[in-house]
This record gives C-alpha cells, sequence and structure tokens, in this order.
C-alpha cells in the first residue's frame, strides 16, 4: 500500500512538473511570438524590412494578391501598373506614405492586435508569428483600368456598390511602382497622395444637382418655375452658360441636362444661403469622413450673405470668400445615395481579415449609414441625371444596354486649365455601381471626365460578366 502511494505521488509530481513545463513552453513561445511581432511592428526595429517578414497578405476581392511577404521579403504586385494603381490604398512596408492598408492596418498584418487567448491558441498550433491576411473589397482590375484612362493626367476615380458601400476602385494619378516608393527616388511631384480619398475640389456643375434638391424641398417649389437664359446671367455678366449659348424659357430638368449656368445662378439666390447651405450640410458637406480605418478629409462649404456670391456658389464654383470642397469619395458617395432611393450605405473597404488557421473574422456587414434624402426627391433628380446622360452634357458615359443617370461639372481653377468632373451610375440591380471622375485640367466634364467614367462602368460590368 505505501509502495502504491509513493509511486501515485511521483506519478502526481511528475505530471504536475510536465505539466508546468508544457505551460511553460508556451509562455516562452508565446512570448518569443510577441517579442518577434514587437520587432517587426517597430517596437525594437533592426531594419525596416524586418517589420513586415512574416506578416499577413492583403488580397482584392477576387482572391488577387496585392501584398504578402515571402521568405523574409515584402512583395507587391509584378504587374508593375497594377501596384501603382493600387498604391495609395495598399501603400508599402516602409510607410513612406501614410493613410495606406499597410500602415493603418499594420496591427493586423501583424497579429499584434490579438488578445491572449487568440496568440496563445495559435502559439499552440504553431501559427504564432504569422500575421493575419487582409482581404479589401476592390476590384484591383477595376482601379487598373481606370488608371489606363487617366494616363498621365492628375486626377482620381472612385467607384462604390451603392447596394452595399463597397469600394469597388480606388485609383489616384501620379502614382509610382511601390519598390520606387521603398527606395524613395523616381517619385513624381504629388505621387504620393492620394486624390480619391483626400483630393479637395470645388464641384462645379455637379453642385447643381444640390442647387437643385434645395428648391425640390423647399417650401417656395414651384414645378413651374423657369428661367428665361440669353447665354450670361442678370446678377453677373462675368459668368454665362459654357458656350456662351442662350437656352431661351429653361425648367429645372432642362437646366440638369443642358448644365445651365444661367438657371442656377438665378435659382440659388431665389433658394437662399440659408437653405442651400442646410441642404449642404444634410448632406454630410462640412463633415470629416473615413473609410474604415483609412482617413479622408473634410469637405467644406461658405458663403456670405451676398448675392453674387450666391449665385456662383449655386452652379458650384466658389468666389470671392465662398468656400466649396468636396472630395472624389464624397462625390461617389453622393451618387450611390441618389440611386440607392435616397439611402447613403457605410462605406467600406475591408471585407474581412483571416488569421493563420484560415478562421474569417470582422465580415463586412452592409449597413445604412444614413438616409440623405425621401425616395421620391431621389427619383425626381434620378431622372433629371438619366436625361442629362441621354441628350445633355453626359452623353459621352452612356453605352449600350444600361441606363445611365449623371452629371457633369466644369471647374475654372486660377492660372491653370479647367477640372474636369463626373458622377453617376448604372441603374440595374445586378451592377449598382455608382462613379466620381476627376481630372485635372481635363478640361469639360462632358468632353473629359463623362467618356471615361462611361468606359470604366463598361469595363466593371463586362468583367463581371466574364
Amino acid at each position: 500500500m505505501k509502495k502504491l502511494i509513493f509511486n501515485l505521488k511521483v506519478s502526481l509530481i511528475l505530471f504536475l512538473c510536465l505539466g508546468i513545463a508544457l505551460t511553460g513552453g508556451l509562455i516562452m513561445q508565446q512570448y518569443r511570438s510577441k517579442s518577434r511581432l514587437a520587432v517587426a511592428a517597430g517596437e525594437n526595429l533592426i531594419s525596416l524590412r524586418q517589420r513586415y517578414a512574416q506578416a499577413g497578405s492583403v488580397t482584392d476581392s477576387s482572391g488577387e494578391l496585392l501584398a504578402w511577404s515571402e521568405n523574409g521579403i515584402r512583395h507587391y504586385h509584378q504587374n508593375s501598373n497594377l501596384a501603382k494603381a493600387v498604391l495609395h490604398t495598399v501603400g508599402d512596408y516602409t510607410q513612406r506614405i501614410d493613410n495606406t492598408i499597410e500602415t493603418r492596418y499594420q496591427p493586423v498584418l501583424l497579429g499584434t492586435d490579438r488578445n491572449f487567448f487568440h496568440q496563445f491558441w495559435l502559439d499552440v498550433q504553431g501559427k504564432g508569428l504569422g500575421g493575419d491576411d487582409v482581404v479589401l473589397t476592390l476590384d484591383s482590375k477595376i482601379s487598373l483600368r481606370a488608371a489606363e484612362l487617366l494616363a498621365n493626367r492628375r486626377g482620381a476615380v472612385v467607384v462604390i456598390n451603392y447596394k452595399t458601400g463597397e469600394i469597388i476602385a480606388s485609383t489616384s494619378t501620379p502614382s509610382v511602382d511601390p519598390q520606387s516608393v521603398i527606395d524613395y527616388e523616381n517619385i513624381p511631384d504629388t505621387g504620393l497622395f492620394n486624390r480619391a480619398l483626400r483630393g479637395s475640389y470645388a464641384p462645379g456643375s455637379v453642385f447643381k444637382l444640390i442647387t437643385a434638391l434645395a428648391w425640390l424641398q423647399s417650401d417656395d417649389y414651384d414645378p413651374e418655375y423657369h428661367v428665361d437664359c440669353h447665354g450670361e446671367s442678370t446678377i453677373d455678366s462675368d459668368y454665362a452658360n459654357e458656350n456662351g449659348d442662350g437656352h431661351g424659357l429653361v425648367y429645372l430638368e432642362d437646366a440638369i441636362s443642358r448644365s445651365c449656368n444661367v438657371f442656377f445662378g438665378e435659382l440659388g439666390v431665389k433658394v437662399g444661403r440659408e437653405a442651400l447651405l442646410n441642404t449642404a450640410a444634410g448632406l454630410g458637406i462640412g463633415e470629416g469622413y473615413n473609410v474604415d480605418r483609412l482617413t479622408g478629409i473634410s469637405s467644406f462649404i461658405e458663403c456670405e450673405e451676398d448675392d453674387l456670391q450666391l449665385s456662383w456658389l449655386a452652379i458650384g464654383q466658389p468666389t470671392g470668400n465662398s468656400q466649396l470642397s468636396m472630395s472624389p469619395i464624397e462625390l461617389a458617395r453622393f451618387a450611390g445615395a441618389i440611386a440607392n432611393q435616397g439611402v447613403l450605405m457605410e462605406s467600406h473597404i475591408i471585407d474581412h481579415f483571416t488569421d493563420p488557421t484560415g478562421r474569417e473574422y470582422r465580415k463586412l456587414k452592409p449597413t445604412e449609414e444614413r438616409r440623405l434624402l425621401n425616395e421620391r426627391t431621389a427619383a425626381n433628380i434620378e431622372e433629371m441625371m438619366i436625361k442629362a446622360v441621354k441628350e445633355g452634357t453626359g452623353s459621352g458615359a452612356g453605352f449600350d444596354q444600361y441606363t445611365i443617370a449623371g452629371k457633369t461639372g466644369t471647374v475654372q481653377v486660377v492660372g491653370q486649365a479647367n477640372n474636369a468632373l463626373f458622377i453617376g451610375y448604372i441603374i440595374d440591380e445586378d451592377n449598382p455601381l455608382a462613379i466620381a471622375v476627376i481630372v485635372e485640367e481635363g478640361g469639360s466634364g462632358g468632353g473629359t471626365a463623362a467618356p471615361l467614367a462611361g468606359e470604366i462602368l463598361r469595363y466593371a460590368v463586362n468583367s463581371k460578366s466574364n
């Protein structure tokens, strides 16, 4: 009996020692894992490259690898043009470009944001050293096509799914190959600046949609209101229609399709400063906006109590002390809200994360952000935008088999050629895509931005069906 008790005690002690050793080993493994990840996270840098030695990958919505680590080296897409097209979103491991996936999601990519139990479980499986993968909503092929069409011009393109809020494409030019960023050489002026998210532009005639919205929501709204357009304003002869021609008697619907400056300049004064600014504020103009962890730039609108400045603001061309600016992502979101019967969806560029075991987490769930306008008003604005593409200045955006709604914008910029803009969307349940295009010094919205937008939307539809 004594021998049995002795053997049981010995076995118990050995079992406890084994348990302590196992636990200690796991804790040590976790400590080593955390230490190496801490080095990778920049807490004890040996070299920039070590940060991402075992970092997770960044892929687009189709699984295309945009950034990944292999044999201790961080790689970016082998197609230099595609890598350039997504550079301002993906970034690079040196973090010379802030506000990218590589910078803002570094803790995810390196695995340093895991809780104790999750890290412990990965360590038990021998997978604790690897970072997590980031899967984007982007379709890199559409971003590449947008970059090809922008070519060597400065500009930006944003495409969103207006039903889900997913960002399908986000491209800013000029851009540069990630290796040039890493080496910090051959970088063009403003080549590291993300115009799609951080660009600040006067919207030009695109803003006429907001002036129209203010009028439609006004207690004084009169569907028979019209202006006898002779080509230049009675408020200020310095601004006129783009070609200087008069449009005759112009009603709201025709004013949108023809992009009549005279009509909207006078309508802005009729609507009034307070109503126009309140309408803009209700659409989110004047607020900051982030896309997941990526930071956007705040839009801005201001105007003094002055009919001249108000008339210019109403056509999207601020003058004097008035101010008006929006980013391409905001313009795309505005178009998407009109397309979605007035409902603005939260915008996202992250679809989900995947840990080293293959477990997906934080999967994107489409969420309504807020209603910007009621269904009836959205439908009224949409009818005008359809006419603008079918018969008006946005005709270049149209293509067979699909109905496109849109609005062009042409913005005068002191000391340079006009900026060209277009916002619009496809009216189709299977292809709920909204787009914003800006081409700096591109000339006219109808001549440059609208055809570019049409080609990108056509490509997006065709690439989905292939």
